[in-house]
């Protein structure tokens, strides 16, 4: 394993660990300030959470099956609209 930083040529980086030259985990810092942690599992994206550091709150966890369906893909889907929850945890619907 391998721990490092990469910076993407827009300014974003990611910061975390790979394995085999794949990703396994670590976080993404975007330029306008949106944080991301993410998991992966051979390559794959398996978990994904997302915090705005805007609003102050964390998106629930999506899941590999969430990454990965068809229907969060399609333009104008009302599936890519998540559930917020707050840094303290709580619901924010």
């Amino acid at each position: 394993q391998d721990r490092g930083k990469y910076v993407y040529a827009n300014g974003d980086e990611f910061m975390g660990i790979w394995e085999k030259g794949l990703k396994l985990n670590g976080t993404f810092y975007f330029k306008d300030g949106r944080v991301s942690t993410r998991r992966w599992q051979n390559g794959t994206l398996v978990a994904c959470q997302d915090f705005d550091p805007q609003k102050r709150l964390y998106q629930a966890t999506i899941t590999k099956a969430q990454v990965h369906d068809p229907a969060k893909g399609r333009y104008g889907t009302s599936a890519l609209a998540g559930t917020m929850v707050s840094p303290r945890g709580v619901r924010i619907d």
